[in-house]
């Protein structure tokens, strides 16, 4: 009986021992099949106020032979898109509306763009990111007179650091710059070219 009753107990004990083993490798593969799985896309939104200052080519002519090309300020909102592809190296997508221009003789010309951005995220050391993206894009609306000397197509980089202060949300600092210039104009002094020239501030909230 007695012998009977130790087995018993053994075999109680031995219950709860395969349920914590059984219990210790299911937590185990869901660790493991979260730790392969694919990262997910995440969705935001990113609004940031724009300086714009527009620059000419060198040797620069004066405001006055130019029309001038004196900074404004404007705006630039976009949803993007990224997803982690390798440790802190990100891809980064999106897609805006920009509202740049100039300013001369205390009038101020508007130049509304739409763009598609493609670029990398990558984190540098918590929480401070840098970003690199090309974008391209054009003027859909302007006020601009030279509206018809203005080039259609607008292609540029932008670089910007960012700091993330909570899971949500991140500041941003960006730098903006055409590579092609947005206006070209023949002077008797020689050819000249205007190019989009931003430095920008704001915020960006993560879904």
């Amino acid at each position: 009986m007695l012998i009977k009753n130790i087995a018993f107990m053994k075999k109680s004990a031995s219950i709860p021992a395969c349920l914590c083993l059984i219990l210790a490798f299911g937590v185990l593969a869901i660790q493991n099949a979260h730790a392969q799985a694919p990262e997910k896309f995440k969705f935001g939104l990113k609004a940031s106020a724009l300086y714009a200052s527009p620059a000419v080519v060198n040797p620069e002519p004066s405001q006055v032979a130019l029309g001038g090309y004196n900074p404004v300020w404007g705006y630039d909102v976009s949803i993007f898109a990224k997803r982690k592809i390798w440790k802190s190296i990100s891809i980064l997508g999106q897609i805006g509306n920009s509202l740049q221009g100039r300013s001369w003789e205390g009038a101020q010309y508007r130049h509304h763009l739409v763009y598609a951005e493609l670029g990398v995220s990558m984190r540098l050391i918590h929480p401070v990111f840098i970003e690199a993206g090309l974008r391209g894009g054009g003027v859909v609306a302007t006020n601009d007179p030279y509206k018809v000397n203005m080039n259609k197509g607008d292609f540029g980089g932008r670089l910007g650091l960012g700091l993330q202060f909570s899971r949500k949300f991140s500041l941003h600092l960006d730098y903006l710059r055409s590579f092609t210039p947005f206006r070209e104009t023949t002077l008797p002094s020689g050819n000249y070219g205007v190019f989009r020239r931003n430095f920008a501030a704001g915020l960006s909230y993560t879904f």
